[in-house]
């Protein structure tokens, strides 16, 4: 499920907001897009992400090959458990 939609933009700079729908919520931009490459936000707790307005994280997947590893990804019940995370996730795969 994507849905992509233009909200306004500015004939003079070609700038625009966007809005998208994931299978986990509603994506406005432009945002803050943290990375969490292993897992995690680097001093930050998923809850102070929520509360902020934090729509959506970036994981590397290359990095979570690595560690903390498929497999504890997929004994915690997939990565949105393993991070703690209710909201959408951004991955150059499918984990």
């Amino acid at each position: 499920m994507f849905e992509f939609k233009v909200n306004k933009s500015c004939q003079k700079s070609r700038a625009r907001t966007a809005s998208f729908k994931l299978l986990r919520g509603e994506v406005k931009t432009p945002m803050f897009m943290p990375c969490g490459t292993k897992g995690m936000v680097k001093g930050m707790l998923p809850h102070e992400l929520d509360e902020m307005g934090v729509q959506l994280i970036l994981g590397n997947t290359y990095h979570l090959g690595h560690r903390p590893g498929p497999e504890i990804i997929k004994e915690s019940g997939r990565l949105h458990k393993f991070m703690d995370w209710p909201n959408n996730i951004l991955t150059d795969s499918g984990l």
